[in-house]
């Protein structure tokens, strides 16, 4: 027997048949591992980059393998009396803030930084620290609008807080031209005011010249198109005025729009969180929004788990579920993948109550953890979404994959149906945790299994025959812990145009 083994080795035959996965859309990749990203931090761009070598040092210490950088785009914002609102406008600081100290406190931006300089230093301290991988993007307020004015005492801005992170373009400067309120605003920055320019100097030079020849009647009409020129000013240079209340999501979706244009990745931050809050007579109000999961499209992704949430857009044929199954249906390009998103700010980090660095991550799967690795496994939804409330141990998704046939698939995959379905999980908890978990298996939004039991725990679902006129479903799972909470990805299937015929379940 022992000569058999030898010659084997040497003809370097395989000792068991290797399993091959065949008509699957992607099929598993045996060199992708498993990496745990902070997505969604922040840092102190405009002036110690310190802080983010702390942040980065305590993520590695953490078990985090990537941290992704979303500084704020632009941090000001402004308002005009309409008497001259289409000529110039009070440019504000600090719309966050809650003092009238704060207010006058200069906060930093990409747009103050610039572009350029804020990739360069985030390469720069990347290498700074070694064994872990720091990329960078934005986080954008692409639309606010103004109600009320100053004299009635009602002024409040409305949706600053709707934000979308905004990653992987091209170029550094691509993101100072994204179409976003309050980066195109210089009268010098464009020669689209050049020919409004031109005839108001000739209508004020005509003004001059009549004046000084004393033909005051005549002064009189020439005064009349110079005003009525400064009345209307220079054409916008705003892609969206922020004083119309009723242009609904075509902001959102044109900033959407040109990013997918670029090849970059969008993402809808923090969904349901709410802002409220008062200074200097100003509101600011930003309502909870999981509505924009459908009234807009194309985005790449959004945060399924942060931790400051009551979070529902997620469960079972809510808002998420919703979206996916119109993309199955055709009427989306891209399938809005779920991630973790931390929103980390560095004051946030000190304290009693201080976020830990690892509370809310995305595992994320890919070769290796290269920012062009993790950007493709984000827009490809390879992974899932994490968070634990204590510091011993997380959930954890040991296996989750959809078969047919001879055809398999894992998250953010989809395969063409090839006979029977099965659905395989298993779950554990890293550390030391034995605690219960509840595990819900969704098929297109329907909770069809769940199971109750302390980890580590598997299952296997069989899927029975699927109606008639069905093209395609997805599966994706959902376990939570007393706190602790795992959104997968999900798995897609194509049925095909002749679907067996459905029989008593």
């Amino acid at each position: 027997m022992l000569w058999l083994i030898v010659l084997l080795a040497i003809l370097h035959l395989p000792l068991a048949p290797t399993p091959v996965h065949s008509d699957s859309r992607s099929s598993p990749q045996e060199t992708e591992q498993e990496w745990n990203v902070l997505l969604h931090s922040h840092g102190v761009i405009a002036g110690d980059w310190g802080s983010v070598e702390d942040l980065q040092r305590q993520a590695l210490a953490a078990g985090v393998d990537v941290v992704i950088l979303t500084e704020q785009l632009i941090t000001e914002w402004e308002w005009s009396p309409p008497v001259i609102r289409s000529f110039w406008s009070f440019r504000l600081k600090n719309p966050e803030a809650r003092s009238f100290r704060e207010f006058f406190r200069t906060e930093p931006s990409v747009k103050r930084l610039g572009s350029e300089e804020y990739f360069d230093k985030v390469e720069r301290t990347d290498q700074a620290v070694p064994g872990i991988t720091l990329l960078a993007g934005v986080e954008v307020a692409p639309y606010y609008y103004w109600t009320g004015a100053p004299w009635s005492r009602d002024l409040t801005m409305w949706n600053w807080q709707r934000n979308i992170l905004v990653l992987d373009l091209p170029e550094p400067k691509d993101y100072e031209e994204l179409p976003v309120l309050g980066l195109h605003t210089s009268l010098f920055g464009s020669w689209k005011i050049l020919p409004w320019a031109i005839v108001l100097i000739v209508c004020l030079s005509l003004f001059l010249y009549v004046l000084n020849k004393l033909y005051l009647v005549r002064a009189l009409l020439a005064v009349i198109p110079v005003a009525l020129l400064i009345w209307s000013g220079p054409p916008s240079l705003e892609p969206f005025s922020p004083y119309r209340a009723d242009t609904g999501f075509k902001p959102y979706q044109t900033l959407i729009d040109h990013v997918n244009e670029l090849g970059g990745f969008s993402m809808w931050t923090q969904v349901e969180t709410s802002d409220n809050h008062t200074y200097m007579g100003v509101g600011i109000h930003t309502s909870w929004h999981p509505e924009v999961l459908l009234e807009t499209s194309n985005y790449r992704s959004f945060g399924s788990i942060y931790p400051a949430s009551g979070t529902m857009a997620h469960e079972p044929g809510n808002q998420w579920d919703q979206a996916l199954i119109s993309y199955l249906e055709g009427e989306r390009r891209f399938a809005p993948w779920g991630w973790g998103e931390l929103a980390l700010h560095p004051q946030q980090m000190q304290g009693r109550d201080a976020k830990r660095v690892n509370e809310v991550l995305s595992i994320v799967r890919s070769p290796d953890r290269s920012p062009r690795a993790i950007l493709d496994a984000l827009k490809e939804g390879k992974g899932y979404a994490v968070r634990a409330t204590t510091l011993d141990g997380r959930l954890s998704l040991d296996r989750f994959m959809v078969l047919s046939g001879n055809a398999t698939a894992l998250m953010g995959e989809e395969l063409d149906y090839q006979g029977p379905v099965s659905v395989e999980a298993a779950w554990s908890f890293t550390g030391t945790e034995t605690q219960s978990a509840t595990v819900r298996l969704i098929r297109s939004g329907v909770v069809v299994d769940s199971v109750v039991g302390t980890p580590p725990m598997n299952l296997t679902y069989i899927e029975p025959p699927y109606d008639p006129g069905e093209s395609g479903a997805f599966y994706r799972l959902q376990i939570e812990s007393h706190g602790h909470r795992l959104l997968s990805n999900p798995i897609f299937i194509r049925y095909g145009n002749e679907p067996i015929p459905v029989t008593d379940r």
